[in-house]
């Protein structure tokens, strides 16, 4: 009897109204290609208008879209008849391609950038709210515990 008015008590919650499922460009990255090029660093970018990571971002930064060629980079998924000269799609993603000299430098530029972020946030002594911020809170202070010491935070 329990049971049951617990049952009862229970809100059913919204209804999940989830979007399409669209590519993923991080599963498709580990593989799905045949015949790459060792000199050369691909990447699969979904067609999809994201704002962040789409086509024209990677063409920003020196990728260009590959191109079929028979005796080259093919797709493992998502049969498709190729003619010479042909983007290479698949599944709502074209491949990218960039040199590997070129792949390691835009590493580098990426993880120096991280780097003075984390020297940034390193040498900080105080809480990096800004004064408006410190405003809105109105008193509100965040608890840590007493051996918490940003000084001592060490990555």
């Amino acid at each position: 009897m329990a049971e049951a008015t617990e049952q009862q008590g229970k809100s059913k919650g919204m209804r999940r109204e989830d979007p399409p499922p669209r590519p993923v460009e991080q599963v498709a990255n580990r593989g799905f290609l045949a015949d790459s090029d060792p000199g050369k660093h691909y990447v699969w970018v979904s067609e999809v208008n994201d704002p962040t990571l789409n086509v024209g971002s990677y063409k920003a930064a020196g990728y260009t879209v590959s191109q079929y060629d028979e005796g080259e980079a093919k797709p493992t998924i998502g049969y498709q008849e190729y003619k010479q000269g042909d983007p290479i799609k698949s599944m709502g993603m074209v491949l990218m391609e960039i040199s590997v000299e070129r792949k390691r430098a835009l590493d580098e530029v990426g993880w120096k950038k991280a780097d003075a972020i984390q020297e940034t946030i390193r040498q900080r002594d105080i809480d990096p709210m800004s004064p408006e911020e410190r405003a809105s809170f109105k008193g509100i202070k965040s608890v840590r515990a007493d051996n918490d010491d940003r000084r001592k935070w060490q990555f």
